[in-house]
């Protein structure tokens, strides 16, 4: 099961950093300093599909 509230860390070229999502009933929701994270998810026996849009809300916050 997938749905509930997670914990994200990422690494990119300009450093690394971390936020928060939930996925609840094929929804993704969460972001973190300065990104919002919005989006839905499909699951089956092995894998998790997702598409998600992130838009940057404090524009000083570089995105990773």
């Amino acid at each position: 099961m997938v749905e509930g509230f997670w914990i994200v860390q990422y690494e990119g070229v300009q450093g690394n950093g971390g936020g928060v999502v939930v996925f609840m009933k094929g929804h993704v929701i969460g972001g973190d300093t300065g990104f919002v994270y919005t989006g839905t998810y499909q699951t089956d026996e092995r894998t998790i599909t997702e598409r998600v849009l992130v838009r940057n809300f404090l524009p000083e916050v570089p995105s990773v």
